[in-house]
């Protein structure tokens, strides 16, 4: 093993240790700038380029927010919005939907939710079964107000605080925060930064520092 593997190793179950997560697989692509990534496997992995910035960067509490922020994503409430972010995720739900029901109207796009339909068509009928009524009130939720993207914003929020959970430094959470992808939902900057800072400001942050063992991080002159 590389000693750079090693240390990447490190810090993934460091970052699972503190937010009481289990440990996920990693692999590394040689020669590859792929950004690092919550593979959709079965458990879930994280995959990175070598040549990578998330890979090769130096800052320990930088590296543990990254790592952090993206095991989040693994769990099972979370899984599904990282990977199939934004319209992929209504178009996935959609699909579901119209195994039960093939006249619903959608607002998905078509190529993609029959894709899916086709997909979810060739479940056995004992997953069927178990999928009809979540389908049928997720249906409900698609087509009425912003229950959807109001869940993809979340599970973004959600793992932009684990991360800051899991380095325990403001400051490196929002040289993060600044430089990470999309992710579940796309959130301006200005707004990663806001909720960051309210978070860490908040007496629930402080608890969580205080359960996990964590000293908050004092920066130098203040």
């Amino acid at each position: 093993m590389r000693a750079s593997d090693l240390y990447f190793a490190n810090i993934i179950r460091y970052a699972a240790k503190v937010l009481n997560i289990p440990p996920v697989d990693f692999y590394r692509k040689a020669g590859s700038m792929e950004a690092l990534q919550l593979a959709p496997a079965q458990p879930p992995a994280l995959v990175v380029g070598e040549n990578n910035d998330a890979y090769r960067e130096t800052n320990q509490r930088l590296a543990v927010f990254n790592v952090g922020r993206m095991m989040a994503y693994a769990r099972p409430e979370r899984f599904l919005a990282r990977v199939y972010p934004g319209a992929d995720l209504r178009n996935l739900l959609f699909g579901i939907c119209l195994v039960f029901n093939r006249s619903l109207q959608h607002s998905g796009e078509p190529r993609e939710v029959e894709r899916w339909l086709g997909v979810f068509e060739r479940l056995p009928q004992t997953a069927l079964r178990r999928l009809q009524a979540p389908a049928q009130s997720c249906y409900t939720a698609l087509t009425q107000g912003t229950a959807l993207q109001d869940y993809q914003t979340g599970v973004e929020l959600t793992a932009l605080r684990a991360g800051l959970v899991a380095c325990g430094d403001l400051s490196a959470a929002l040289a993060g925060a600044s430089r990470a992808d999309g992710g579940a939902a796309v959130i301006p900057v200005q707004r990663r930064a806001q909720e960051l800072v309210r978070f860490a400001t908040s007496l629930s942050y402080l608890r969580l520092r205080k359960a996990i063992g964590g000293a908050l991080v004092a920066q130098e002159g203040q």
